[in-house]
């Protein structure tokens, strides 16, 4: 699904993602550090986190290449 321009990722894609929602459960997969990782364990766990997502090293990547960062 493309929202804003990112790729967020689905079941079928997680690879493709730029971001991921926390508990999704792809994070782990995807090589996300271990902040973002033990987050969306959390809310997989139904833990109290607040409502968010990770953004992958792909975002700076992307920005970096489309000339959104200097």
């Amino acid at each position: 699904m493309v929202t804003n321009q990112i790729e967020i990722a689905r079941p079928d894609t997680p690879e493709l993602a730029l971001m991921l929602p926390l508990g999704s459960g792809d994070a782990a997969k995807l090589g996300v550090g271990n902040k973002g990782r033990l987050l969306d364990k959390a809310v997989s766990a139904l833990l109290p986190v607040p409502t968010g997502f990770i953004l992958l090293d792909r975002v700076w990547t992307e920005a970096v290449r489309n000339d959104l960062i200097h």
